[in-house]
């Protein structure tokens, strides 16, 4: 008999007639979809419900990891201890009151010189205020920000005792952060949104990926839940809860920063994209793509500024548009073409997919629209580090795109050789300093590109020492691949004293050069 419920979501989404019959109505039955016929309250939300699920598995596991397997109370222990500091830290070591306003002024300012690189999508002023106030009577979803902040400046910081930090402010952040998510009321979400994609892009960055996938898809199942990848969508009513121009852009920044973290790590975890940009399992995307946060200060958001299939629309529509050209929309829309890429690539024969020509062809205006690296005034840091990775992300869908052909013929083809080339030459362009931060998603791209110019090397080799062959020109080729995949390995150690994840990329390309 069929319940007095409204119809399941995949019936409401075409708008047809359901006859509610639980566990899977006969419309779902007919067209093979019983994932999406869900009826409650969750309907609206199918992948909320099962990212839920997920969450809690991952929590279980993470919870193992953190308490090693021990129930009694977590002693922290560093590491990678100094001489003379053997000692493990209690949480309880470092109170709401116990650091210094010296300590605390130089964790913020660490914090604040590579917060772009760890996912700020806040308000840098205001942010800055709230962490000027004493920590004792906040509320736990703005004690987890703070602490979060406070983890952020201590792994940045060059100073090795706020450095050994770490453990206590991850501790006491995990703490609040959980406290806060009982009550996820409205005015906690934006706190504990940032605070989750804080501890993601820490957890990737310091190789810990199982932690940085629980927190990621926290931050996507919030995300999804408050609907934020429809703010002022000309589709859905336009419900919003900021206060002004500013939270609105926090809002629509906090959307597409999540965004970027699920749709460049999931592929190269292996997984499907939670932001499928599908209409069936209510993930379309109407979100504007981002501006900066000074532009949301500086100039009132207009009452007609909509948005409709906002990534759909960049990836497939014709003629091509690259106008919104901030730090964020362009690391956005890279980080969209290399999960596209990757997924167009996910073919064994010799016949173009679907769209594939296509792509290729956005992906190469893409690139020919992006300013030149040295064009970005050289303190303009942010500008220069998403370029950074909006050319990588783009070079990088390029090889990913011309895999299928690689598999084939053994060797790289000469757009994947071109675009390696071009990412190598992009390191000559750019200030490459120890101990700065880099998203760890380059060190993915520049394992792509030695593994591309090292099938290119062989293949030279292979050419000079044929009949007839031109030595002179090919030692030249030679000569200047090797240089690239070392300037390469010496790029990604530089890099890699700030994060283990890059460092372990190192790893891998010293491992490739070993075979030379």
């Amino acid at each position: 008999m069929a319940s007095n419920v409204k119809a399941c979501f995949r019936c409401r989404q075409k708008k047809i007639k359901c006859d509610n019959v639980r566990p899977t109505c006969q419309n779902c039955l007919k067209a093979n979809t019983p994932g999406d016929c869900i009826y409650g309250e969750d309907a609206e939300f199918p992948e909320v419900r099962l990212l839920e699920e997920k969450i809690g598995r991952l929590q279980e596991r993470i919870a193992f990891l953190e308490n090693n397997g021990d129930s009694q109370p977590i002693m922290l222990h560093d590491p990678y201890p100094a001489p003379g500091r053997n000692e493990p830290k209690q949480v309880s070591d470092i109170g709401h009151h116990a650091l210094p306003p010296s300590t605390v002024q130089e964790l913020m300012r660490s914090f604040s010189s590579g917060a772009a690189e760890v996912g700020l999508f806040m308000h840098m002023p205001r942010l800055l205020g709230r962490s000027a106030q004493p920590l004792a009577g906040l509320s736990e979803h703005a004690l987890a920000l703070m602490h979060a902040t406070r983890l952020i400046g201590a792994y940045l910081s060059a100073d090795a005792s706020l450095n050994d930090l770490q453990p206590v402010f991850l501790a006491l952040t995990l703490k609040d952060l959980s406290a806060a998510l009982v009550n996820l009321d409205p005015p906690a979400i934006l706190d504990v949104l940032q605070t989750e994609v804080f501890l993601a892009c820490y957890f990737f960055s310091t190789n810990r990926t199982v932690e940085g996938v629980y927190h990621m898809d926290a931050a996507s199942a919030i995300v999804l839940a408050n609907r934020l990848h429809k703010i002022r969508s000309t589709r859905f009513p336009v419900l919003s809860d900021s206060r002004d121009d500013i939270e609105e852009g926090e809002r629509i920044n906090a959307f597409w920063t999540t965004f970027i973290l699920d749709r460049c790590w999931s592929p190269v975890l292996g997984r499907t994209p939670i932001f499928a940009d599908a209409e069936v399992r209510g993930t379309e995307i109407d979100t504007p793509w981002p501006l900066s946060i000074e532009a949301y200060e500086n100039h009132p958001l207009p009452a007609e500024w909509r948005g409709f299939k906002t990534v759909q629309r960049f990836l497939f529509d014709s003629p091509f548009s690259n106008i919104e050209q901030g730090p964020l929309a362009l690391h956005a829309k890279a980080a969209a073409l290399y999960s596209q890429a990757r997924t167009a690539a996910q073919v064994s024969t010799y016949a173009f997919p679907q769209g594939w020509a296509e792509l290729d062809r956005r992906i190469e205006q893409f690139i020919k629209s992006l300013p030149l690296m040295n064009s970005i005034r050289p303190t303009d840091h942010n500008m220069k580090s998403k370029l950074l990775i909006a050319y990588m992300l783009a070079y990088g869908a390029v090889i990913e795109l011309q895999k299928p052909f690689d598999r084939h013929r053994g060797v790289g083809t000469n757009k994947a050789a071109a675009a390696a080339f071009d990412a190598a030459n992009i390191l000559n362009q750019i200030d490459i300093r120890g101990g700065m931060l880099v998203d760890p998603m380059v060190g993915v791209v520049l394992v792509s590109v030695a593994n591309v110019l090292v099938r290119t090397l062989r293949a030279r080799r292979q050419s000079a020492a044929g009949p007839g062959s031109g030595s002179g020109s090919q030692a030249g080729d030679v000569d200047g691949i090797m240089l690239a995949l070392v300037h390469i390995r010496w790029t990604l150690g530089a890099w890699g004293e700030r994060s283990a994840y890059i460092k372990d990329q190192q790893n891998h390309v010293a491992t490739l050069l070993q075979g030379l």
